[in-house]
């Protein structure tokens, strides 16, 4: 299968980290104004999202040939540690474009890659997409 390839998962890894980056780091013009948005913290969630799609990445990225069997748990700590790492550095970069740096995002990105860590071990043997 195509997504067994060790650097195609590296390519898809980096262009979704880079994606993630475009998106957060867009002038704040770009991001549209909504009251109702803002009342369901709707950024928040995208946060949430995005830091559990970059967590699963990073983990899939190491499921290679024996990797994800015999370091697991070295792998998912650093992975999680990899994404708040990533949305610190988001953060910090925002605060130095004019943007307001929000620890509340942070904390969003942290509960998104302790989602996408359950969701892995809930489902890692039972749904095909975690077997890859």
């Amino acid at each position: 299968m195509i997504f067994k390839n060790p650097i195609l998962r590296t390519i898809i890894l980096f262009a979704y980290i880079a994606l993630v980056y475009y998106l957060c780091l867009m002038p704040s013009s770009s991001v549209p104004k909504n009251s109702f948005l803002d009342k369901i913290y709707f950024d928040k969630w995208v946060h949430i999202m995005m830091q559990f799609g970059v967590w699963t990445l990073l983990v899939w990225k190491f499921k290679g040939p024996g990797l994800l069997i015999n370091n697991r748990n070295k792998i998912f700590i650093v992975s999680f540690l990899l994404v708040l790492i990533i949305g610190g550095s988001i953060e910090y970069i925002q605060s130095q474009t004019g943007r307001e740096m929000d620890w509340k995002d942070e904390v969003a990105n942290f509960i998104g890659a302790l989602i996408a860590w359950r969701f892995w071990l809930k489902f890692e043997n039972k749904w095909p997409v975690y077997q890859w």
